[in-house]
C-alpha cells in the first residue's frame, strides 16, 4: 500500500464500498455485460464496465474490459491513462509507464496521466 502515499486521492478507488454500494455496482456491470453482449462493437458499455470493476477492486476484470474499448476506441487518452493507473495498481510499472506516456503523448493536458507520471517518477527517485 506504499503507492497511495504518491497517488492523489482522486486516482484511488474507494477503500470500502458499502454492501449496498456494492451490490448497485454489480447488478450495474450484470446490466452492462448484457449491452456489451448485445452490441459488442459499442465501447460505451467497455468502457463503464471496465471502471465499475475498478471500483469494485477487480483490477484484472477492469483492465480486460479497458483493453476492449482500447481496441474499439484506441485513441481515448483517458482510457489510456486509466489502463496505465490499472497496471500500477496491479504492480506492473512498465505497463503502466507505457500506457501513461501513449496518453499523454494524445493528450498532453489529460489530468489522470498527467498525475500518473508524477506519481511514477516519485516512485523512481525513491528507488
Amino acid at each position: 500500500m506504499a503507492y497511495r502515499a504518491a497517488l492523489p486521492y482522486f486516482l484511488l478507488p474507494p477503500e470500502r464500498l458499502s454492501d449496498t454500494q456494492q451490490k448497485d455496482l454489480s447488478k450495474a456491470v450484470q446490466a452492462l455485460r448484457m449491452a456489451a453482449d448485445l452490441t459488442p462493437s459499442a465501447p460505451t458499455a467497455h468502457y463503464e464496465i471496465a471502471l465499475a470493476e475498478l471500483a469494485l477492486g477487480h483490477r484484472s476484470t477492469a483492465l480486460a474490459s479497458m483493453n476492449r474499448y482500447l481496441a474499439l476506441r484506441p485513441d481515448d487518452a483517458t482510457a489510456l491513462a486509466y489502463t496505465g493507473l490499472i497496471h500500477f495498481l496491479l504492480g506492473d510499472f512498465r505497463a503502466a509507464a507505457s500506457a501513461t506516456l501513449k496518453a499523454q503523448e494524445q493528450e498532453p493536458e489529460n489530468v489522470i496521466s498527467n498525475h500518473m507520471l508524477l506519481t511514477l517518477w516519485k516512485l523512481k527517485e525513491r528507488q
